[in-house]
């Protein structure tokens, strides 16, 4: 069986696993390998109960036909990979402090040093914009999944083992949950505070305003601030997504153009630059071949002048001279 692990990046996947590992012994993988982190740290992987694997690896169909648990991480949207057969596990975290920890996993991580703030809060990032996901997997209506909130699980994570060997049928260990600093001085550079409410130190009330702005509604649906959403908001919020969704996908687009471009451009020169060299070069050769032919030349008449004068032409003529006088 499959149990797919379903968030958006930095709510819960990791602190998730890492209660599978440690209550229950169970080893989780992740589609994308996670080779820059998780998979590139032995301490770190042993906490979390890492597995090798990645999405062109994993065979989903064998772990469908297994009676043991194969759970697997995942930050994507909801698509035909889930089966209605598997188990989801979808992890939803305050989509706040979700962007500040994106962000700072970003810069800290994954190398992207200049990304601001507000690319993340407007979902200018891999991984797009935080009220989608929470939309997506709303509307996905899975018919076997479970949702837990980032707060609850790390708050409790001996409450949220009970519940997990509730759905899984399965005991869970007695042994009390590693602190957290373990964690952290295990990657650094991974883990933030993980503590509640971090965006208040970070967001100004212009990234407030914006992170409402694009992603007020889905606050509301996943219960993070009070009104709710009605029917026509969920639709209009729906066409809002995937028409910013197409937005970024054409700005990306447009700025891999200019990368590629720009990549051209400097091949194009970097051509241009050897052409002309190879140019002057062969002007050179071509000088230096005119001066070898002249010299050729000059050698083969000293050479035709020479053997009028020495050698066997030489004999032969004197030879002639004698046997011609009487």
């Amino acid at each position: 069986m499959i149990v797919w692990l379903a968030s958006y990046p930095r709510s819960g996947n990791t602190f998730c696993r890492s209660v599978l590992n440690h209550y229950f012994g169970k080893q989780s993988c992740s589609i994308y390998g996670d080779p820059s982190d998780i998979g590139a740290n032995a301490e770190l992987g042993a906490l979390v109960g890492h597995q090798a694997g990645t999405r062109d690896s994993l065979d989903l169909g064998e772990f469908r036909s297994s009676n043991e648990h194969f759970f697997i991480k995942t930050h994507e949207l909801p698509d035909a990979t889930i089966s209605d057969k598997d188990l989801v596990f979808n992890i939803i975290r305050d989509g706040r402090d979700a962007c500040v920890s994106y962000l700072r996993y970003s810069r800290k991580v994954a190398g992207h040093d200049e990304l601001p703030l507000q690319d993340v809060l407007r979902g200018a990032v891999q991984f797009g914009l935080w009220g989608n996901h929470v939309l997506r997997w709303h509307q996905a209506g899975h018919p076997r999944m479970h949702q837990f909130r980032f707060e609850d699980i790390t708050a409790r994570p001996e409450a949220f083992a009970d519940e997990l060997s509730d759905v899984l049928s399965l005991k869970r260990s007695n042994e009390p949950f590693p602190e957290f600093a373990k964690f952290q001085k295990a990657a650094p550079s991974f883990f933030g505070s993980g503590e509640t409410g971090t965006h208040k130190a970070v967001f100004s009330d212009a990234d407030v305003a914006l992170f409402e702005m694009y992603n007020g509604p889905a606050m509301r649906l996943a219960g993070y601030a009070a009104g709710g959403l009605a029917d026509g908001e969920l639709k209009a919020y729906d066409v809002f997504c995937r028409q910013l969704g197409e937005i970024t996908r054409l700005e990306h687009d447009v700025a891999q153009g200019q990368e590629d471009l720009a990549v051209a451009t400097s091949e194009r020169r970097t051509l241009e630059q050897a052409l002309s060299a190879l140019t002057i070069r062969a002007d050179k050769l071509e000088q230096q071949h005119a001066a070898l032919a002249r010299e050729y030349g000059m050698l083969v008449d000293r050479h035709n002048t020479v053997r009028r004068y020495t050698g066997l032409a030489a004999f032969q003529r004197v030879l002639a001279l004698f046997r011609s006088r009487p």
